[in-house]
């Protein structure tokens, strides 16, 4: 990991200062006729935010490692969320600068062999209006990443989806499910105050039945201390259960030994009973609902290389009796075309994982997020052949400390008998 976060700091200084370089020259010659005082001014402005930045860099310690202090990556996460928000609306810039400049390029190569051959003065063609036009453009990002870091991590959404199924047993029928993933809880470190807002929200839809599909931490179990009674007051009627995701396993931080590795995965397993949630681990358990019987599989994480596949479908569903209806749970959606689709006859399956990038548009039914180019289900409802997978964005976030555009979710899945 040393060997990468050298890497990672030589690749974004590099980068840092390659496109510094390109937009001080485009935006220093738009103001060239200003005053000297406001060319001076500019001068020290952006040389400090790229000073600052490299310096940022070079003094980045490993995140990886060390003392396993709750609000040890939220630094990190914040330096991640201001550098988009300088450096994205300069790529945007960027664009429109490149394409004037290439014109300017071809202008000048088209008129170069007459104006050397006949001895007369070329000016090749510069359309500026390009880069005012990149210059006004990067606003947009830059309000949206904004917007995104102050309001959007915890401005709460409700998914309301009703699934229908043809046999569903009348005791299921409205029966009310609320799915929570991606909690991530050393991202969200001292806003408790806000995390309780998503908790009322979801007493506030009357559950039958709460999920959670895994990802409570980023790396260890000491970030879940202190929400325990917090998660506690999450109410439903008939059960609340959840499992591992990715993260969940401590396999991105670096542990002194397997032993402690493994001593910190049992202390989340209690974090989950603290919580009041039934933790399954590729195992199953029932509930009974109005004389009838629900069964509830949950498998360990399982997902595509590079991610681990500690699922194992087979044994989580080993002896499992008649049911009226069967839910899974399982965090990557990857694993429903992988083991679920058209290989059991488990009718819902309920992922999380993608977190939509935490980036994304929504137009009435339409939705696109760059999430989509890696993963086929990445959010919401997918039906096919009669089974369905709903996909959650989740509620927390890692990396960019915020959302832009597709916000935190919560989900309602009230399932219907189809007549």
């Amino acid at each position: 990991m040393h060997k990468r976060l050298v890497m990672f700091k030589l690749f974004f200084i590099i980068f840092t200062l390659l496109v510094d370089a390109y937009v001080f020259i485009a935006l220093f010659g738009m103001i060239k006729d200003q005053s000297l005082w406001f060319r001076l001014s500019f001068i020290l402005l952006f040389s400090s935010v790229t000073v600052a930045f490299v310096i940022l860099f070079l003094t980045l310690p490993r995140f990886d490692s060390g003392e396993r202090d709750p609000s040890g990556l939220t630094g990190v996460f914040l330096l991640i969320g201001i550098y988009a928000l300088v450096y994205l609306p300069k790529l945007v810039f960027l664009g429109f600068r490149i394409t004037e400049d290439v014109i300017w390029v071809v202008s000048w190569l088209s008129g170069f062999p007459a104006s050397w051959i006949a001895g007369i003065s070329f000016s090749p063609f510069r359309w500026s209006i390009l880069s005012k036009a990149g210059l006004v453009l990067s606003v947009i990002p830059f309000v949206a990443i904004l917007w995104g870091l102050v309001f959007g991590r915890f401005h709460y959404q409700v998914e309301k989806v009703d699934v229908a199924y043809p046999g569903l047993p009348a005791a299921f029928d409205g029966l009310r499910i609320v799915q929570l993933s991606d909690l991530h809880l050393g991202s969200i470190y001292g806003k408790q105050d806000r995390v309780r807002k998503a908790i009322e929200i979801v007493n506030a839809l009357d559950p039958d039945l709460v999920f959670f599909t895994g990802d409570l931490v980023n790396n260890y179990s000491e970030e879940a201390h202190g929400w325990e009674k917090i998660f506690a007051e999450i109410k439903a009627r008939h059960g609340r259960f959840s499992i591992l995701g990715n993260h969940d396993y401590g396999e991105y931080w670096t542990w002194k030994s397997d032993a402690e590795r493994r001593n910190n995965l049992m202390m989340l397993f209690k974090v989950h009973e603290d919580m009041g949630f039934e933790l399954l681990r590729n195992a199953w358990d029932t509930v009974r609902i109005n004389g009838s019987t629900l069964g509830i599989i949950g498998v360990e994480n399982w997902g595509q290389p590079p991610f681990k596949q500690y699922g194992d479908l087979d044994k989580a569903m080993a002896g499992l009796p008649e049911t009226g209806f069967n839910i899974l749970l399982s965090h990557d959606p990857s694993h429903w075309d992988a083991k679920v689709l058209d290989k059991t006859t488990i009718p819902l399956t309920l992922s999380g994982h993608t977190h939509a990038m935490q980036f994304g548009v929504r137009l009435g039914k339409f939705r696109w997020s760059p999430s989509k180019y890696i993963y086929s289900r990445w959010n919401g409802l997918y039906r096919v052949n009669g089974q369905a997978l709903y996909v959650n964005r989740g509620l927390g976030f890692i990396g960019f400390p915020g959302r832009i555009g597709l916000r935190p979710e919560i989900t309602l899945i009230t399932l219907r008998s189809e007549n």
